[in-house]
């Protein structure tokens, strides 16, 4: 991972305004724990590219990580301005809402997650494809396991 931000700081000192290097310079700070540093490439591609999403995106997981789940919300915000579209980003906001005791907000952005794509499942509710328990709380019956016959 080192070595991808040597090649990202190459690119950006070659052309600064490059916002894709600053995007995936952030991602790899990050995966290097280096989270700050992350948010301040983050920032750059915001101030070069304010009208894309994925750097307000970034920099909103950038702040949930580092605790500052308040700010991460208006970040997630901007983005779903920029995206309406984005469960990513409405996902995100929905924890951040939670986590921050908004309870009432969080379930209307996780409803909205629903909305754009009816096939996600809901956080803390498993889906009815992922529950391993059925209506009655028992678990399903197993199939039964019979040998598979022999192959000629």
């Amino acid at each position: 991972m080192a070595e991808a931000i040597i090649c990202y700081d190459k690119v950006i000192e070659l052309d600064s305004q490059n916002e894709s290097a600053w995007l995936h310079k952030g991602l790899a700070l990050i995966k290097l724990g280096r989270t700050e540093d992350g948010m301040q490439c983050f920032q750059r591609m915001i101030e070069l590219t304010p009208e894309d999403d994925k750097g307000w995106h970034y920099m909103g997981l950038g702040l949930m990580a580092t605790g500052r789940k308040f700010d991460a919300i208006s970040y997630f915000q901007r983005a779903i301005d920029l995206n309406p579209k984005d469960i990513d980003s409405w996902m995100q906001k929905g924890i951040a809402l939670r986590d921050t005791g908004k309870t009432d907000e969080a379930v209307a952005a996780f409803n909205k997650v629903v909305e754009i794509r009816p096939s996600t499942p809901r956080p803390g509710r498993p889906s009815a494809k992922c529950s391993s328990r059925t209506r009655s709380g028992r678990a399903p019956p197993r199939p039964s396991r019979r040998p598979s016959p022999p192959t000629r």
